[in-house]
């Protein structure tokens, strides 16, 4: 638990300093190989090879599993990238260490730390990996998981260091903001790189958690996420952060209006409804947003045709359980009784369903023999 405690905070204690993105490392010199030993600049530049940096600490479990990854990756990217194993620690501790005997690719001690404050900022997290171009140049720093990916679209010309570049410095000066408590400078960051790429949904739900948690201006929020939704009305996150944040504050009307454009920004994609009913259902009792429902439900009806039959059991499930939640208890049985699985259908799951049925017949059954109630004044 030390160790993996250690290697998540490990870089939070790093000073932001180090190689920019795009800035040439050439003078940076690898030191202290435990293992093997890494390709000098000179081969690298010559055979045209990608060093790819892997940042680890000994115990870290996540380490331990992106191992295997990056050691197939080499295998199959042999003749494009060079990888380099960089542990945090002196080289006498980090010999015996598990990991070091699980990669298949040479490994420095960096007990100084000069090599990880040299690529990490103090927001990343071990593990990392850093890319550096032939010419030594700084071309992309992330997790290691994505490597794979970013090695594509680098060799299929997609990559854009320039973006890269002015991305890695908003989140730089974003960082630093939100760590100093200013949040006002770090809206300012992030609006710096909207500017430039306003549908970046990440930025644009991360410029209205911090309007709405950090600045406390759910107003703003709301406001931001109505100008991305008129760009992108079919984004399902944004729509579900606005309920949320108007559900905060306690707005029905405007509540209801964002909820009714939810279902109409699905309205042709009969699945998309049918999975937006179940995530509603599925709530506690007392979070259910009985309008959305509605109108998930309304944009169904026509289009069940479209539906498989195990997707049109789910709908009828969900109807009933709409009509049971509203008092339409004689249909809630109706439309239960339309959800019946199939003859091939697990057992479990027919159980539960007749179980459902039986407790809305009883509700039923209950209501009718209590209409006296409906006298009490």
């Amino acid at each position: 638990m030390k160790h993996v405690l250690f290697c998540l905070l490990l870089t939070a204690v790093l000073p932001a300093m180090g190689f920019e993105l795009g800035e040439n490392t050439s003078r940076l010199a690898w030191t202290e190989a435990i293992k093997g030993e890494p390709l000098p600049r000179a081969e690298t530049t010559k055979r045209n090879l990608l060093t790819v940096l892997y940042f680890w600490a000994p115990g870290c479990q996540p380490c331990k599993k992106s191992i295997p990854v990056l050691n197939e990756l080499l295998r199959k990217r042999k003749d494009k990238i060079a990888l380099l194993g960089v542990g945090f620690g002196p080289g006498v501790e980090l010999q015996s260490d598990e990991l070091v005997k699980l990669m298949e690719f040479p490994v420095l001690a960096d007990s100084t730390q000069k090599i990880f404050n040299s690529f990490m900022r103090r927001s990343d997290r071990i593990p990392c990996v850093a890319v550096l171009a032939a010419d030594g140049r700084f071309l992309w720093r992330g997790n290691p998981d994505q490597l794979e990916k970013w090695l594509e679209d680098h060799l299929a010309g997609k990559y854009d260091l320039a973006a890269a570049i002015r991305y890695d410095r908003m989140a730089l000066a974003f960082s630093e903001a939100m760590r100093k408590k200013d949040y006002a400078a770090a809206e300012k960051a992030l609006d710096t790189e909207l500017a430039l790429v306003p549908n970046n949904l990440i930025l644009v739900v991360q410029k209205a958690k911090l309007q709405a948690e950090e600045r406390q201006d759910i107003t703003a929020a709301i406001q931001t996420l109505d100008a991305a939704l008129r760009r992108m009305p079919n984004t399902y996150v944004l729509h579900e952060l606005k309920l949320q944040l108007l559900r905060r504050k306690g707005d029905a009307v405007a509540s209801d209006a964002a909820s009714i454009a939810l279902a109409q920004a699905f309205a042709n994609d009969p699945v998309m409804l049918l999975g937006l009913l179940r995530t509603e259902l599925r709530r506690p009792g007392g979070e259910f947003n009985f309008t959305l429902i509605r109108e998930l439900l309304g944009k169904l009806v026509p289009q069940t045709t479209k539906l498989t039959d195990e997707q049109r059991l789910v709908y009828y499930e969900s109807a009933a359980k709409y009509a049971y939640l509203t008092g339409a208890l004689e249909i809630a049985v109706l439309l239960q009784k339309k959800a019946t699985p199939g003859a091939k259908a697990p057992e479990k799951e027919r159980l539960r369903h007749l179980a459902e049925l039986a407790y809305y017949q009883s509700a039923l059954a209950a209501s009718r023999k209590n209409e006296w109630l409906s006298s009490i004044k």
